[in-house]
């Protein structure tokens, strides 16, 4: 089977959405990567809520860079595969490509079973991702992907910790809320946990993280 590339995918652009809705944010951050919080729109093909959050620049390549995008009022029917969908999101705004696909996996989030698919994307450079999808968070879908800095391979636990700190910033309609705050109640303890220090005086972690922010550090 051949591979088709992004830019034979065709993209429907997406309607921005008038009234004010809830954005996403991550929880628990340091780090001196910017986060972006995009305003919800209207997916233009599927009439489907969706809002966005990036951290990090895509053409930075010493910087981590996560994309998520959290599609509302998703339907029990069937999904377009990774690749479909990874494909269409790298289109539709960063104006990226898949390059490549290579080993497929899954992971336990807090929104349950993500599929994954290591990915090449392209822009201004090449990096190596981890490309996922929710399986179960209906009416809710996570997608989106997550690049290690410095041209290295994004680790799935650094992905799942991600994914734990995702929260609402503002109110949604009742179903989503619902899905976000069950979500809360199996966050992984281990992604808050202090992280413990190397030889050099650096926090250890995972390839691809986003560090955890430290509190109550000092007392005055």
């Amino acid at each position: 089977m051949a591979f088709v590339p992004a830019s034979a995918l065709p993209v429907r652009p997406a309607v921005p959405v008038a009234e004010a809705g809830p954005r996403l944010r991550l929880d628990d951050m340091e780090g001196i990567e910017t986060m972006r919080a995009e305003p919800a729109r209207i997916n233009a093909a599927t009439g489907s809520r969706e809002a966005s959050l990036s951290r990090g620049d895509f053409a930075a390549i010493e910087e981590t860079h996560l994309r998520i995008i959290v599609t509302q009022g998703v339907t029990a029917e069937p999904a377009p595969s990774l690749f479909v969908a990874l494909a269409r999101r790298a289109a539709d705004g960063p104006n990226l490509s898949v390059t490549r696909t290579g080993e497929r996996g899954r992971v336990d989030s807090k929104f349950g079973a993500v599929e994954t698919m290591e990915t090449g994307l392209a822009g201004s450079l090449n990096r190596t991702c981890l490309g996922f999808v929710s399986l179960e968070a209906a009416p809710v879908r996570l997608e989106g992907w997550l690049c290690a800095p410095l041209g290295q391979a994004p680790e799935a636990r650094a992905l799942v910790c991600a994914l734990d700190r995702l929260s609402l910033d503002g109110h949604a309609n009742p179903a989503v809320e619902a899905v976000f705050r069950e979500a809360d109640t199996r966050r992984d303890e281990g992604c808050r946990a202090a992280k413990p220090v190397t030889a050099a005086g650096e926090p250890a972690g995972q390839t691809g993280s986003i560090a955890v922010a430290r509190r109550g550090q000092s007392k005055k």
